[in-house]
């Protein structure tokens, strides 16, 4: 054997085991060591891309927000003095042991003088003054125009139509108004009367349903109590008074009968001779509610009683002998002028189709055919064959 091969290296000669952990230990310092390194290149990586896009604007921005939140801090560290502003009092009265305080007392308006006042108040300023309605005390009067209703001119004066029907007469015929015209307006819904020799405040308020105090109690009526003394001619105004239904007598026809024609004058007379018994537009009958509105007017005309014609014309309808629609016996004269009259409830008839009556000529008798209870005359007067109230025409005589 050599000398080379017979004597070992002094590394030769190191325990295996002491190597190898040697190795181990390096190999680990070497992972150690790249982990650190790796992170810091991370991070100095993610810094460098994070602040790569920083501007100008955007560092003084944050510099900004650190200024301001060091600044906060630092002054939420200083104590401030405390300012403390005195405040003013108003001068006060002194009070004496007989004389006490006002109960009332103004506090002076911001930013107004410091003076205050208890014995005085300031008006605020209104950029407008409103005026209340006053109710109207006194009897007017409305002059008709052209386009005028009774409806439309209660309305106007907040009164109801049978208000201003009663107090200017127009319960018959509510439909004649005239341009010009003049209807009294009462201030309260209800009627006037005019006071006559004898009138007592009882009678009078008897006679329109209501309580004397009322009467009294309405201050133009100037009434000091119930016992007042009432002088002829005196107008009171009756609140919510009510009128009985008006009925006229018709007084027939008395002039002379002229000669026969077949177009009428357009002034009608009466037809007869009676009482008023119905009138038109009433949804009543005998008493009784009807299912339909009168188309005309009754006239009290005893049994056998004269019927004439209202207006000269042709006879072109004669219906007898049966109930003819409640009509019984009647008769229709055409005047021509596109008028024409309905005599209904005949007991005889004196005319026949066809005939040329004179106004005033009997052209029958009253009776009491067809639907009617005693003898009587149901009168119509149509205007283009539709019913018009006749009392609009007959009471214009």
């Amino acid at each position: 054997m050599s000398e080379a091969q017979s004597i070992p290296d002094e590394d030769d000669r190191r325990p295996p085991s002491d190597t190898t952990a040697d190795l181990e230990a390096a190999e680990g310092d070497e992972e150690e060591t790249g982990l650190d390194q790796g992170l810091w290149v991370r991070l100095a990586a993610f810094a460098r891309d994070y602040f790569s896009g920083f501007t100008p604007m955007r560092w003084a921005s944050h510099a900004a927000m650190i200024l301001v939140a060091a600044l906060v801090l630092i002054f939420s560290q200083v104590e401030l003095p405390r300012w403390e502003l005195p405040r003013l009092e108003s001068p006060q009265p002194e009070a004496t042991a007989d004389e006490s305080l006002p109960l009332i007392s103004f506090w002076p308006r911001r930013g107004g003088s410091g003076l205050e006042s208890s014995d005085s108040l300031m008006r605020m300023a209104v950029p407008f003054t409103i005026i209340p309605e006053r109710p109207r005390l006194e009897i007017i009067t409305h002059t008709v125009e052209a386009g005028d209703t009774l409806s439309g001119i209660a309305s106007k004066y907040k009164l109801s139509l049978n208000t201003v029907m009663w107090a200017s007469g127009l319960e018959l015929c509510p439909q004649l108004l005239r341009v010009g015209q003049q209807l009294v307006i009462l201030p309260v819904d209800g009627v006037h009367h005019v006071v006559e020799e004898g009138d007592t405040l009882s009678d009078i308020a008897r006679l329109y349903k209501v309580e004397p105090k009322a009467i009294v109690g309405l201050e133009p009526n100037g009434l000091k109590d119930e016992n007042s003394p009432l002088v002829p001619g005196q107008v009171l105004i009756i609140p919510g008074g009510k009128k009985e239904d008006i009925y006229v007598s018709a007084s027939g026809y008395t002039g002379a009968v002229s000669e026969p024609s077949r177009v009428g004058t357009g002034q009608f007379s009466w037809p007869g001779r009676g009482r008023i018994m119905d009138i038109f537009g009433s949804t009543t009958i005998y008493g009784r509610p009807r299912s339909w509105p009168h188309k005309g007017i009754d006239i009290g005309i005893p049994l056998g009683g004269a019927v004439l014609a209202a207006d000269s014309g042709v006879v072109s309808v004669v219906r007898t002998g049966g109930y003819n629609g409640g009509y019984g016996n009647y008769i229709v004269i055409n005047h021509n002028n596109g008028f024409s009259t309905l005599y209904a409830h005949l007991s005889a008839v004196s005319v026949q189709q066809g005939t040329v009556v004179a106004k005033g000529q009997r052209i029958g008798s009253a009776g009491a055919t067809g639907m009617a209870e005693g003898a009587h005359l149901h009168f119509e007067i149509r205007y283009n064959n539709v019913p018009r109230n006749p009392l609009c025409f007959l009471s214009a005589q």
